[in-house]
């Protein structure tokens, strides 16, 4: 049954998949990584060295 915008229930996509598909993951990963990376850090679970060269991997 088609829905107000035209597109039947199954075309029709869900704004989480939508926000997923326009985001690069890859580079979504990379800034994860690297707020947990330095979130470690600033509890003091990382030493800076270790904060580098985690850093210098992504």
């Amino acid at each position: 049954m088609p829905q107000k915008n035209g597109n039947t229930e199954g075309e029709t996509r869900t704004m989480e998949q939508n926000l997923l598909s326009d985001i690069d993951k890859s580079e979504f990963r990379s800034m994860m990584k690297r707020g947990i990376y330095k979130e470690l850090h600033r509890r003091e679970l990382l030493t800076n060295a270790q904060l580098d060269a985690l850093l210098e991997k992504l």
